[in-house]
């Protein structure tokens, strides 16, 4: 699957998304460089509309809600719980989808 195709899977799901507390996703990592292998998973950073309220079982959802639709292991990162360097260099190639 290529960068557009994951992008646009992506989309159809947004509304699901949005329900489930995702204020903001951003496609990132090989996919959205386009230069992803088969065996690669897709990586997506999100920020969610209340961290207080955002759990773990809410976190795999996502994961699961996404990974169905790609048809790939998918992993999610929530962007303000990284470390500020690897923050920085995920949003290097970070494409914003919502």
């Amino acid at each position: 699957m290529n960068r557009e195709a994951i992008i646009a899977a992506i989309r159809s799901e947004e509304t699901a998304l949005r329900r489930a507390g995702v204020r903001s996703l951003a496609l990132v990592g090989s996919a959205a460089r386009d230069d992803r292998h088969a065996d690669s998973d897709v990586d997506v950073l999100i920020e969610v509309a209340d961290r207080a309220q955002f759990s773990l079982m809410d976190r795999i959802g996502i994961i699961h809600l996404l990974g169905d639709r790609l048809k790939v292991p998918v992993d999610v990162s929530r962007r303000d719980t990284l470390d500020p360097l690897v923050r920085e260099r995920m949003v290097e190639d970070a494409i914003e989808i919502f």
